[in-house]
């Protein structure tokens, strides 16, 4: 069973905020402020195909993820969750493994449980923020 991917519609929100971002590039990350008493979302470049976006909130002093999701920009430009972290439930799942810049392992029910979350985040982020603006 191969890897999967975002849905189509969750794929332009991220590459909303993903966009104008490039690994070694000029920019490499963003900040965007969202509604009242919302967490800001970021999104940065992590290494060559992979993204992080982020809510992150401070707690004693450190910076917590809420959640923060890697995502890998295959050859086809499909987005996959490559990681999931939850700091405030102690989770942190690789979901992809890599050798290099190639996949070589995926933890199936993990991942496709990820990619169905990116779902509805990216419909509460794209209502919440301003995206168009980018």
């Amino acid at each position: 069973m191969p890897m999967t991917p975002i849905t189509k519609k969750a794929q332009k929100t991220f590459d909303k905020l993903l966009a104008g971002l490039e690994y070694g590039g000029a920019k490499t990350h963003r900040k965007i402020e969202g509604m009242v008493g919302m967490m800001p979302i970021s999104a940065e470049v992590v290494g060559k195909n992979l993204f992080a976006v982020s809510h992150t909130y401070i707690q004693n002093g450190d910076v917590m993820f809420d959640p923060e999701v890697v995502f890998f920009r295959a050859a086809d430009g499909r987005l996959y969750p490559a990681r999931y972290r939850q700091d405030n439930l102690r989770i942190d799942y690789a979901l992809l493994y890599f050798e290099g810049e190639r996949v070589t392992m995926f933890t199936k029910v993990w991942q496709k449980d990820c990619a169905k979350f990116c779902s509805t985040w990216a419909e509460n982020i794209s209502s919440m923020y301003p995206l168009d603006n980018i």
